[in-house]
C-alpha cells in the first residue's frame, strides 16, 4: 500500500550561500571541495532541520538522509548547467560532513532515520570513499549506497561490503 514508501532525503548541494563557489552547480575547481569550511556543521543543522520539518510537521516518515551525491567527482563546476553534486574529497571532507550530520539527525531525536554515504558515481569511488572512512564515521552510516554508471569493481564493493556487515544499496543507475 501506499503508506509503506521508503523515503530518503538527499542533497545534491549544499545552497549556494554555503559554496566556495557562490554557486550550487559546483566549484570553480570541480575536484576542489565547494562546501565552505565554516560551514559543515551548518550544512548538517540545514539537512536535519529540512528532515524534522517533513519527518513531524508533513507528518512523511523520514526513512534515511544522504547529505552527499557523487561527491567524488569532478562533474560538478561552476555554472554548469547540471546541478547535481558538490565535490567533497575522500577522506576528511566526507568524513566530516558525514560525522556532522549524524550529530545534527541525532539532537532532534530522529533517531531511527539511517545516515547513508557515500552515493559515489561508480563502484570503484564507493570502494575508495570507505576504505577512506574513519571508525567514527563508519560507525555513523548505517547504509553505503552507490550509483552504478561504472560497474568495474562491482563484485570487489559487494564482497567488501558483506565482510563489513554493511547493508549495500544501489541507488541510482544509467541504462
Amino acid at each position: 500500500s501506499g503508506d509503506k514508501a521508503y523515503v530518503e532525503v538527499f542533497s545534491n548541494s549544499p545552497p549556494y550561500f554555503m559554496c566556495k563557489s557562490g554557486c550550487s552547480s559546483g566549484g570553480a575547481d570541480p575536484n576542489e571541495n565547494n562546501l565552505k569550511d565554516d560551514c559543515y556543521d551548518w550544512f548538517a543543522e540545514y539537512l536535519a532541520h529540512v528532515t524534522q520539518y517533513i519527518n513531524n510537521t508533513l507528518k512523511i516518515k523520514v526513512s534515511s538522509i544522504s547529505p552527499m551525491n557523487e561527491p567524488n567527482t569532478d562533474f560538478w563546476h561552476l555554472n554548469s548547467e547540471k546541478q547535481e553534486g558538490c565535490h567533497f574529497d575522500c577522506g576528511e571532507s566526507q568524513n566530516k560532513i558525514i560525522l556532522a550530520t549524524h550529530r545534527e539527525i541525532r539532537k532532534r531525536n530522529l533517531n531511527n532515520i539511517e545516515i547513508v554515504a557515500s552515493d559515489e558515481t561508480a563502484t570503484d569511488k564507493a570502494i575508495l570513499a570507505y576504505e577512506n572512512y574513519t571508525d567514527e564515521a563508519k560507525k555513523a552510516i548505517d547504509r553505503i549506497s552507490t550509483h552504478t554508471y561504472g560497474t568495474d569493481k562491482i563484485a570487489e564493493l559487494g564482497r567488501l561490503m558483506k565482510s563489513e556487515g554493511r547493508n549495500l544499496w544501489m541507488s541510482e543507475t544509467d541504462w
